[in-house]
């Protein structure tokens, strides 16, 4: 929980929460854009919430009129009326049918009022990051760090076209997602899941799923104070020129980038496979808080992440 809290204080103002593999793709089609801008959150498996939305849930549920039925799921209700998109990570447990009517419900609130000044204490305007600015994923299963990547297995619900007529239910939702053939199976991203890249597993690997393009980038947010020399990328991958296809910053404050002069220091690994880079940030940061690994061209085919090291720190 401590990673899951690191990102709470970056973005304090949203859901963040945990989400075992298995259900993280579906927690990822149950997200709404028909004049909403919501999404479930199952919050049994571990979450941070400000203090004022829950204060705020509680006067809606006060003045909503639900029956003892309905009380009894108000957990399935919270995330999906604060009409904002949680912010979920892909976490094993060890890190970490009501939904339908809720959706409904907000729906019908939000278009009885469309005042400037609504007085029915649900949000209009959406919180950001938005989605598409969003890249963190998983928790390292030292619970020291974050893994982030701007490559995103499930499409952005602004791009998809939902009609509130025809989706009628969850099934029908889902369905609008699947439709697209970009999701990975099941039995795919159970294999290939974020948190496999930084499990300290390199038998398990989180794949890119497509072939990553230029400008794609993954990489890690740390806690405490660490200034590498060298970076591992465990991968099989065989890359022979990491130098020539990655390009590697560093940030102190998360959002003014050094980029690292790069130079390989030995040749692909086959035991574990990996890829050793020489790293040179210059004098301006002593201590990095993230650091980022950026495709510089095309990949020929999806790229496999099995761990990462800074100098002796493997996750």
């Amino acid at each position: 929980m401590d990673s899951l809290y690191l990102n709470t204080i970056r973005y304090p103002n949203l859901i963040h929460a945990n989400s075992p593999p298995g259900r993280y793709m579906d927690q990822m089609r149950w997200r709404v854009n028909i004049g909403m801008h919501t999404g479930f959150a199952d919050l049994q498996y571990g979450a941070f919430v400000p203090r004022w939305k829950v204060q705020t849930f509680m006067t809606q549920l006060g003045k909503s009129a639900l029956g003892k039925d309905r009380i009894r799921l108000a957990d399935l209700y919270f995330s999906l009326w604060t009409n904002q998109y949680p912010w979920i990570l892909s976490n094993p447990l060890l890190l970490a049918s009501g939904e339908q009517p809720a959706i409904r419900r907000l729906e019908k609130t939000l278009e009885s009022d469309v005042t400037d000044i609504p007085k029915d204490y649900f949000e209009r305007i959406e919180d950001e990051p938005r989605l598409y600015e969003r890249d963190v994923r998983t928790s390292c299963v030292n619970d020291r760090c974050l893994f982030f990547t701007n490559m995103d297995h499930t499409p952005d619900p602004t791009s998809l076209k939902f009609n509130k007529d025809n989706i009628v239910n969850i099934q029908q939702l889902e369905t609008v997602y699947n439709e697209l053939n970009t999701l990975p199976s099941p039995e795919f991203w159970n294999e290939h899941a974020y948190h496999k890249a930084v499990d300290q597993d390199p038998s398990s690997c989180w794949s890119t799923y497509q072939n990553p393009k230029a400008g794609d980038y993954f990489g890690l947010i740390t806690m405490g104070s660490i200034m590498p020399e060298e970076l591992q990328i465990y991968t099989c991958n065989d890359i022979r020129r990491p130098e020539a296809l990655f390009d590697v910053s560093v940030t102190n404050n998360g959002t003014d980038w050094i980029t690292c002069r790069t130079s390989a220091t030995a040749a692909w690994q086959h035991v574990p496979p990996r890829v050793y880079i020489k790293l040179d940030c210059g004098d301006t940061i002593n201590e990095l808080r993230a650091i980022r690994v950026t495709f510089l061209e095309n990949g020929p085919e999806p790229f496999n992440v099995c761990g990462l090291a800074l100098d002796t720190v493997v996750v």
